[in-house]
C-alpha cells in the first residue's frame, strides 16, 4: 500500500495530465492509505492532514472540470471544422471540371 504522501503525489500527477481513470484510482488509493494513517495520529494533527487531503481533492476536481471543458471545446470546434471540409468536398463535387 502506498503512502498518502505517495499517493497524493499520484492524484497530482494524473490531475495534471487531466487521467480521468488514474485520478478515480489516486483519491481511492488515498483515501485508502488515510483510514491507517491517521488513526496513529494526534487528533489535531489528524484533521490537519485529513483537510490537506480534502483540499487536494477538490483541487483535482477543479482541474479536471477544466480539462473536461477544454476537451468539449476542442471537441465542437472538430466538428466544425468535419462539418466545413464536408461542405467543401460536397461543393467540388457540383461544379463540372
Amino acid at each position: 500500500m502506498k503512502t498518502p504522501a505517495e499517493a497524493a503525489a499520484k492524484l497530482t500527477e494524473a490531475s495534471v495530465r487531466g487521467n480521468f481513470d488514474g485520478v478515480r484510482r489516486a483519491v481511492k488509493e488515498l483515501s485508502d492509505s488515510l483510514i491507517p494513517a491517521l488513526a496513529a495520529l494526534p487528533r489535531d494533527e489528524a484533521a490537519r492532514r485529513l483537510d490537506d487531503a480534502c483540499s487536494l481533492i477538490e483541487w483535482s476536481r477543479r482541474n479536471l472540470c477544466s480539462a473536461r471543458a477544454r476537451l468539449a471545446n476542442e471537441i465542437r470546434r472538430l466538428d466544425c471544422i468535419d462539418r466545413y471540409h464536408q461542405r467543401l468536398a460536397e461543393a467540388g463535387r457540383q461544379w463540372p471540371g
